[in-house]
């Protein structure tokens, strides 16, 4: 994949435009954070043939939120403040390995791997 053609693609935003996707992720995140917890606490609330349900509900929710939790920071990485008021994409790579270049990219090592982004 050439990293310049997919950086050619990000397109230009404003600060509200990137505020507000980043809140957006930002509240993804917590959400999703709060309603794994829930799940988990709320086992010993509930009849014991629904407790096997509370527990997978939570694990798949848990792993949604950590999956946006690095879309949140692949997200802060791509992006920087360009002169004026507008955000521009980075056009170096940097070593947080961005989360959608690995799910554009499945085959490389992940970054926590060993894996580089080229």
């Amino acid at each position: 994949m050439d990293m310049g053609l997919f950086l050619a693609a990000l397109p230009e935003l404003s600060v509200f435009q990137y505020n507000l996707v980043d809140n957006i992720f930002s509240m993804t995140v917590a959400t999703m954070g709060a309603a794994a917890l829930f799940f988990f606490m709320a086992r010993s609330t509930v009849g014991v043939s629904y407790r096997p349900a509370l527990l997978v509900s939570g694990i798949v929710v848990a792993f949604a939120c950590y999956h946006y939790f690095i879309y949140l920071h692949s997200w802060n990485d791509a992006y920087a403040l360009a002169d004026g008021p507008k955000y521009a994409a980075k056009r170096t790579v940097t070593t947080s390995c961005p989360g959608f270049i690995q799910e554009a990219v499945p085959w490389r090592r992940p970054c926590w791997a060993g894996g580089r982004v080229a």
